[in-house]
């Protein structure tokens, strides 16, 4: 019995417990029942939102479609009115165009009747010019013609092409200084451009020597050494004055001597009418001149022959004190100088002009080197007793053209670079000649 009891408490047990799971699972069955009740309802209300929304958007879209449709009525009218000014605008535009056209017509003809008075006048003012011209030219020529048989020679200024074509013939350039030695035929400037430039004449780039005139047209002989300021340097042979081929009164215009940066006038026996012709047209283009007397030592060696009696220093000075007082009444002749006036001249002779210029490049390479040269290497200062006014032309010639073309130009920021550089480098170059002071002569 009592098992049969165990086995109907298990039982009941067992009952009750699937009865408990039953329930719980019923419980669980309602409670999803609930909760997708709820999720329909917010789904119905979310649907319901969305279709609210959709209606909204649509009359939204209606409103906006009836406004662009108003704005399309409203920029069609516009554009009609835009089209009817323009065409307003296009009928006032040709109206003027016309109205324009018209008075431009109107305007030509009248430049032309005034045009036709013009030239008309024109001609009539030009037949006068014309008449004056050559009543002028006429003058002219009649002067000349007087001028020339009362021996005054004509004044010519060269053309800026006559400036140009002097220039390219010579072969000048603005970085360099260009010595013009000119004068009478067999006057001594070749062997004076070879004893400038440190050279004998049978040496290579001599000028070539004589006493028939050698040179019949202008050689330019640029300065061979190295050591500056030397190659700064352009010489110039200038065909002799008073030769068949040249005209004395044509010959510095000719020789495009108006071009050079210093001019010497190198002179024999006699100072004449074409040497004055050319120191007067170096003052009517302000060119420094120098007049240089050479061949000193040939002529006090032929006032020893005529006087035995005669020392060379009596000789010299007598020399010197003569061609002094010649060329001062030479010069006072052409109207060209005055007391108190320094004269103008330099008296060398090319032998001693030679020595010292192999003496002062000498030196400056002993300042230099602060290495003396033996006395049997050195080929200057052998004539120092013969110099007159050799040193003195040298340092003239130097320094007064260095002033003319360069002087100030290094510390002056503009102008070419070339120029800067020369000056600088002839400037250095002349203080380490000893060149800053004149020297004594």
């Amino acid at each position: 019995m009592e098992e049969a009891r165990k086995a109907k408490q298990a039982a009941e047990g067992k009952a009750k417990a699937s009865r408990q799971r039953e329930e719980a699972a019923r419980k669980q069955a309602e409670e999803a029942r609930k909760k997708e009740k709820a999720a329909e309802e917010k789904a119905k209300a979310s649907r319901q939102k969305e279709e609210a929304a959709r209606k909204q958007t649509e009359e939204a879209r209606k409103k906006e479609k009836a406004a662009e449709e108003k704005a399309k009525a409203s920029y069609q009218k516009e554009e009609a009115a835009r089209k009817q000014t323009e065409e307003a605008r296009k009928k006032e535009k040709a109206a003027e165009e016309k109205a324009k056209a018209s008075l431009q017509k109107e305007e030509a003809a009248l430049r032309k009747e005034k045009e036709a008075l013009a030239r008309a006048k024109d001609l009539e003012a030009g037949a006068a010019e014309a008449i004056r011209q050559k009543e002028q030219l006429e003058q002219k020529a009649n002067d000349a013609l007087r001028n020339l048989a009362l021996g005054i020679q004509p004044v010519v200024w060269p053309t800026i092409q006559e400036l140009a074509e002097a220039k390219a013939k010579a072969e000048y350039r603005e970085d360099k200084l260009h010595f013009a030695v000119c004068g009478p035929s067999g006057s001594g400037k070749s062997s004076m451009i070879n004893a400038l430039r440190g050279l004998k004449k049978n040496q290579p780039g001599a000028a070539k020597t004589g006493v028939v005139e050698c040179t019949e047209t202008l050689h330019r002989y640029p300065d061979p050494r190295k050591q500056m300021p030397y190659p700064r340097f352009v010489w110039y042979d200038v065909p002799g004055a008073g030769t068949s081929k040249i005209p004395g009164w044509q010959y510095f215009n000719q020789q495009g001597l108006y071009i050079f940066d210093f001019i010497i006038l190198v002179y024999d026996m006699r100072f004449t009418q074409i040497d004055a012709d050319i120191l007067e047209n170096c003052k009517r283009f302000k060119i420094p001149a120098f007049i240089v007397r050479a061949k000193a030592d040939q002529h006090i060696h032929n006032m020893m022959l005529e006087n035995e009696d005669l020392e060379y220093s009596q000789a010299r000075d007598e020399f010197v004190n003569e061609t002094q007082r010649d060329l001062k009444s030479n010069l006072r002749e052409y109207g060209l100088w005055n007391e108190p006036d320094p004269l103008p001249l330099r008296i060398v002779s090319n032998g001693a002009l030679y020595d010292f210029i192999k003496d002062s490049e000498e030196r400056s390479i002993e300042n230099e080197t602060g290495v003396l040269l033996p006395a049997a290497e050195r080929k200057g200062g052998k004539k120092m007793a013969q110099y007159i006014d050799e040193p003195a032309l040298v340092h003239d010639l130097l320094k007064t053209a260095y002033e003319r073309r360069y002087a100030g130009k290094q510390q002056t920021s503009g102008g070419s670079s070339a120029i800067v550089a020369a000056a600088a480098a002839l400037s250095d170059g002349l203080s380490k000649l000893g060149m800053g002071a004149t020297p004594k002569s």
